[in-house]
């Protein structure tokens, strides 16, 4: 059963990583639902490690670009220089929620444990999304599709520091279960000027630096079961970490271009039906 329950919840964590649903709310709003044990903190950073290992795969030529960028710091071409700078983003991105998770580390760890304060969370999400499409129609911002990596380029090269620093701030938001990483940084980065597309491309490699930082503070206690969470062995976590990867890989390519070019609004009407599913049935169940 416990490796059946790793498969699922694997499954989930890969399919809602990568649009603004909120991964980590799910990831407690299933097991709620199912009346299944909880899984704890850091089987869930371990899953995160699966959509980590997507990332990679998915935009390793980024990847390799900026590797090659730090590693010839004099090579003065636009590309190097642009692969540098995206480095220096996601640095500078990665800060405020490392500072949270650091300094609010129990706090957040028992927010995972209350149902009602996950649909609170959701509603929170939701309210985000519907924000950023409201200030996206009032500035008229140009859309470009992912795929369109040379412009999608030129977008982040141009964008101010202090921007991205904001950007970084909405990420650490969602160390709180129910906030959609992917949803407050692509509505942050939309809310301060860029598109759909350029907004989506730096929130997926976001999740790089993040997911690291968390996954080296968190995983230890993988070898420690948390009362009231499910016993994952070694085998369980090694599905789930599994499952995640492929079907992050796989949602990626499917969901990035419908991420950046679809009205985020169908989403932040699903977070806010479910957290009003959840609050109503832990309401009930109390």
């Amino acid at each position: 059963m416990l490796i059946l329950q790793a498969f699922l919840l694997g499954l989930v964590q890969g399919l809602t990583e990568f649009i603004p649903v909120s991964s980590s709310g799910h990831l407690q709003a299933v097991p709620f639902l199912l009346g299944w044990e909880s899984a704890s903190l850091a089987f869930d950073v371990a899953l995160h490690v699966g959509t980590l290992l997507a990332v990679v795969a998915s935009f390793h030529a980024d990847l390799t670009a900026m590797a090659r960028g730090l590693l010839r710091p004099s090579d003065a071409a636009p590309s190097a220089r642009g692969a540098r700078r995206l480095v220096g983003m996601l640095a500078v991105a990665s800060l405020p929620a490392a500072a949270v998770g650091l300094l609010a580390r129990d706090a957040i760890g028992a927010a995972f444990d209350e149902p009602l304060a996950v649909a609170a969370f959701l509603g929170v999400t939701g309210v985000l999304l519907w924000a950023a499409e409201r200030r996206r129609a009032r500035l008229g911002t140009v859309e470009r599709p992912v795929a369109d990596v040379a412009a999608v380029g030129a977008e982040l090269d141009a964008f101010p520091w202090s921007r991205v620093l904001g950007v970084g701030a909405a990420q650490a938001l969602a160390v709180l279960p129910g906030i959609s990483r992917s949803g407050a940084t692509i509505a942050a980065g939309m809310a301060l000027g860029l598109s759909r597309g350029a907004a989506a491309r730096l929130s997926f490699l976001m999740l790089l630096p993040v997911t690291v930082g968390a996954a080296a503070v968190t995983l230890p206690d993988l070898g420690t079961v948390e009362p009231g969470t499910l016993a994952f062995g070694p085998a369980g976590i090694a599905v789930g970490v599994a499952v995640s990867a492929v079907s992050g890989y796989l949602a990626i390519r499917f969901l990035l271009n419908l991420v950046a070019r679809r009205s985020l609004l169908v989403f932040a009407r699903y977070v806010v039906a479910l957290g009003v599913l959840l609050a109503a049935v832990a309401v009930a169940g109390g």
